[in-house]
């Protein structure tokens, strides 16, 4: 009698085995605290950015105003924010740099000076303007108008793409030149150099 259970008994304990279930459980305690962590895995996001190829002016023969094209706007096609780290204008040629908000129009004739300005509209703060950057007389020949400390607000930051649309920055620019003596026709006179990075 005592084999036929102990027979009965080993006969359970394998046929719960091969079905996967435990033939001894033990009850964990109450309040037990389990760390499971959280993996990621993920490639480098794609950097895909459109950038304006020029910033066209025509300068009024009879007032000396300047007439500026369509503003430029960057596209942010990436799926990760993004912000204008750096805004520098460079001269070009005879031209040099001059403070935008001279009076240009009294400077000498064929001078060759040229004040720039820039600033945000859309991105991070869609319907509203941002700060106007300018040139100034500290430098004829390079100025630096924004570096990432000061970019660091939400008027040069371009989110990412939504619901397959994108997202944009456009940059509003101004022009202030001296006059010439002899017609120009699309001469390059100084550059505008602008930096995109991950908005980190």
């Amino acid at each position: 009698m005592k084999m036929k259970k102990t027979l009965s008994l080993m006969l359970t304990l394998a046929l719960a085995a091969s079905l996967g279930i435990p033939a001894f459980a033990t009850n964990a305690q109450e309040n037990t605290e389990t760390t499971i962590p959280v993996t990621i895995s993920a490639e480098a996001t794609a950097f895909d950015v459109t950038v304006p190829t020029d910033f066209p002016t025509t300068v009024d023969p009879v007032t000396g105003e300047t007439v500026n094209a369509t503003d430029a706007t960057i596209v942010n096609n990436s799926s990760g924010s993004i912000y204008v780290s750096e805004i520098r204008v460079t001269n070009y040629g005879e031209w040099k740099l001059a403070d935008f908000d001279a009076d240009l129009r009294n400077a000498d004739v064929d001078s060759n000076q040229i004040g720039v300005a820039v600033m945000p509209i859309g991105g991070r703060s869609a319907g509203t303007g941002g700060t106007q950057l300018k040139t100034a007389a500290a430098s004829a020949t390079a100025q630096t108008l924004l570096t990432s400390e000061s970019a660091t607000s939400g008027e040069w930051v371009i989110d990412a793409k939504n619901s397959g649309s994108t997202d944009e920055l456009t940059i509003s620019y101004d022009t202030n030149a001296t006059p010439v003596s002899a017609s120009i026709t699309n001469e390059r006179v100084a550059s505008i150099v602008v930096t995109v990075s991950w908005n980190k």
